[in-house]
């Protein structure tokens, strides 16, 4: 049973270091989770706290920490968009996009 766990934690630490490389910088993926939060009128220190997060969770992204890839499941999911759109999208600019 330890090795599976062993196993995971290992996949998990990947998986965030294949992620860091290809995503945007981390400012960039709280500049779209916040403007989702206020898609949905909610308030981020709201929205991470119905999550269970730290209140300053998205905050600490905008100070260039990379999330981890639980995390940024959880918030892709409360969001109702996938991971990817939250780390390659730029949202204000797409929607920019679409309004011409």
């Amino acid at each position: 049973m330890m090795l599976v766990k062993n196993r995971s934690i290992m996949f998990d630490a990947f998986l965030e270091a294949v992620l860091m490389q290809a995503l945007l910088d981390p400012t960039q993926i709280a500049e779209n989770i916040i403007v989702r939060c206020k898609q949905r009128n909610i308030g981020v220190k709201e929205f991470c706290k119905e999550l269970g997060l730290g209140i300053n969770t998205v905050y600490h992204y905008k100070n260039g920490h990379y999330p981890r890839v639980d995390t940024l499941y959880k918030i892709a999911s409360g969001l109702g968009c996938s991971m990817e759109e939250l780390c390659t999208v730029n949202i204000e600019e797409q929607e920019k996009g679409e309004e011409a």
